[in-house]
């Protein structure tokens, strides 16, 4: 997936640099996920943000170095790529709509939640806290409210306001009182990894119980699996174990030529 922050019309548009080396990318590589290239950086699609409107490095990856990175050659960080997968690539189109955010802010009415626990089609609700999953210590009222919607069986997954690190709600003690209840990390997904992952899991018809141990789980590389810290992650290097073309570093100087073997295009 690629795009530009300046219509191709423009003589200085970065459309045109984006989409050939997005092609060139996809066709001479064999990266098995669904990527975004953005001004000189190959992001995994389910860990990546838009944090500008006007910079055309537009795109980042809060939590997960990038899988590609783009200077005069093309590093491919391939100790990061997922392995090939084992089936036929499948879409399921049967997602659950039933999936709210709630962003927690100074002065915030915890009503809201006794309003959505009444809504029938409701599944889950997400709510960005502050800091590792924190919240004001005197708002008792906010986890009984929380508690409230999870008694009328309604999921509550707890994700940072912060961009980067994780939520870990034995950090703190009203953190420790929403896993008490039975609040949910989103340890480092973003906001858009766990609404997908919370729609997909319940258009699969999963239970809630069963989508509240699915979360936690690695799936598709949304999140960081357990035993690698925020500085922990495995080295970068460049291997050819994924790559159709031996070499991990490719040179722009062969892309015309490459670009017109591909099978894939």
């Amino acid at each position: 997936v690629t795009g530009s922050m300046i219509p191709m019309a423009k003589g200085y548009s970065d459309a045109r640099r984006n989409l050939l080396i997005s092609v060139f990318i996809a066709g001479t590589s064999s990266i098995p996920e669904v990527c975004i290239f953005f001004h000189d950086k190959l992001l995994r699609g389910n860990r990546s943000k838009k944090i500008s409107t006007e910079a055309l490095d537009a795109f980042y990856s809060p939590n997960h170095a990038p899988l590609a990175t783009v200077g005069v050659s093309i590093q491919y960080h391939e100790a990061l790529h997922r392995m090939p997968p084992r089936k036929p690539f499948k879409t399921r189109l049967d997602m659950d709509p039933g999936i709210i955010a709630v962003r927690l802010i100074p002065g915030f009415d915890d009503q809201l939640f006794h309003i959505l626990k009444s809504v029938p089609s409701l599944k889950a609700v997400i709510v960005e806290m502050y800091g590792t999953g924190n919240a004001p210590s005197r708002k008792a009222a906010l986890v009984d409210a929380l508690k409230a919607l999870i008694n009328a069986d309604k999921l509550v997954v707890v994700v940072s306001q912060c961009p980067t690190g994780h939520v870990s709600l034995n950090a703190y003690a009203v953190g420790r009182k929403l896993a008490e209840i039975g609040c949910v990390s989103g340890e480092d997904m973003t906001l858009e990894a766990v609404a997908t992952k919370l729609s997909y899991l319940f258009g699969r018809g999963l239970t809630n119980a069963q989508v509240r141990m699915m979360l936690t789980e690695d799936l598709r590389g949304e999140l960081t699996q357990a035993g690698f810290g925020q500085h922990q992650r495995p080295q970068i290097a460049q291997t050819s174990a994924y790559s159709r073309s031996p070499p991990s570093t490719t040179s722009f100087a062969s892309l015309p030529a490459q670009m017109a073997r591909s099978s894939k295009l």
